[in-house]
């Protein structure tokens, strides 16, 4: 998926479902998480801690994606990024309360990107990985 603002791309935007560290699951066993007990079995509709970590993430990464409207806030997180600054784009998307850590920064042939790592829920059930890549600004002779 891709979303554009003037400035700025947003590619590759994945939503997962985090497994919890130090969980081994199998899939050749129908006991793996619980089925056959008298508790109702894996698919019964019970709580998902999952569905209230992916809420946590809509109404997080809404807010900043909202506040990155702000035009100083843009001009901000793109300077960060063409000077791979990450304490400044963790502080940005700090300001909505997430749990976001910047992954690295990259580039391609002609953006400066950074890969942005978030977690959300009770016990970070998801976790969500996106890019945000900015064009180079060119120079006077036509070059990045």
């Amino acid at each position: 998926m891709t979303l554009k603002s003037a400035t700025m791309s947003f590619k590759r935007i994945r939503y997962s479902a985090a497994q919890k560290r130090g969980a081994r699951t199998s899939w050749s066993s129908n006991n793996s998480c619980g089925c056959g007990r008298s508790s109702g079995g894996c698919r019964s509709g019970g709580d998902d801690p999952a569905v209230e970590g992916i809420q946590d993430a809509g109404k997080e990464l809404s807010c900043i994606f909202n506040f990155m409207q702000n035009r100083a806030v843009a001009e901000e997180l793109a300077k960060a990024i063409r000077w791979r600054e990450s304490r400044v784009v963790q502080e940005i998307l700090r300001h909505c309360g997430c749990d976001c850590k910047v992954v690295g920064f990259f580039c391609t042939s002609e953006s400066d990107c950074v890969r942005i790592c978030c977690e959300f829920g009770k016990w970070n059930e998801v976790k969500v990985t996106f890019d945000i890549c900015i064009k180079r600004r060119k120079s006077s002779c036509g070059r990045y």
